[in-house]
């Protein structure tokens, strides 16, 4: 799930996929009646905080999260990747544990361990990610820290900042900006802005949106057109 630093990694996923609980910066806690609840999304690109991980492709992703009337949930997500390269690794699978609830009134919280995996990958990728997320009235702040990012041992924090609103009632608006700060991964210093802006709207229990994703284009010699501007569509089917 990270286009690489010439060999290494980076990436995101829409908000809109309800992917994994965060990696995709999404969130996936859902009321239901049964604790657990799966998602199985097509998109027309797999897109981690502004980069490709499927080389501008198309990926198929399934997810699974089990929740606790006291929160605590765990988790599963898995995708189709292509770094491109020696990387390897066709197949991203995500293991992840937390807490959501109200710490407030209608103030949300959601904290995270996050293990990003990459079975048969030939450069070692996979790295653990500790994320905490804070939701009021349609606003939400998110930090995400890691002291081996990318399997570099360096560290790499993420913040993002969104926002989403339903309008009409029956669309679902959502836009956010983050910012990812690197400490020289792989021997490269510097940091990555990544905005994103998009519509959806639910059909029963399938989700169909279109976001429209940039990068302040940090690192181009890296990751060329994996961090161009680019539209996404996903249908996401809930079960």
């Amino acid at each position: 799930m990270k286009a690489k630093i010439a060999s290494a990694a980076l990436a995101v996923t829409l908000g809109f996929f309800a992917n994994s609980a965060f990696a995709q910066d999404s969130d996936q806690q859902q009321e239901a009646a049964s604790p657990f609840v799966m998602t199985l999304t097509f998109a027309s690109d797999y897109r981690f905080r502004g980069i490709s991980q499927t080389l501008n492709n198309p990926a198929l992703q399934l997810s699974t999260t089990y929740s606790t009337d006291s929160g605590v949930y765990l988790g599963i997500f898995a995708s189709n990747v292509d770094f491109g390269g020696d990387v390897g690794a066709n197949l991203e699978v995500d293991l992840n544990a937390g807490w959501a609830g109200e710490i407030a009134d209608g103030l949300e919280a959601d904290v995270q361990i996050n293990r990003y995996n990459y079975p048969g990958d030939d450069i070692p990728l996979a790295y653990t990610e500790l994320l905490g997320k804070l939701s009021y009235a349609g606003l939400s702040g998110l930090i995400g820290y890691s002291n081996d990012v990318f399997n570099t041992n360096e560290t790499g924090i993420y913040y993002n900042l969104g926002y989403s609103l339903l309008i009409a009632g029956e669309y679902n608006f959502a836009a956010s900006i983050g910012y990812y700060n690197l400490d020289d991964p792989a021997d490269y210093g510097g940091s990555i802005v990544d905005k994103s802006i998009g519509v959806s709207r639910d059909f029963g229990p399938l989700n169909v949106g279109i976001s429209y994703f940039n990068t302040n284009g940090a690192f181009e010699n890296i990751y060329g057109e994996t961090n161009d501007s680019q539209f996404v569509f996903s249908m996401t089917a809930t079960f």
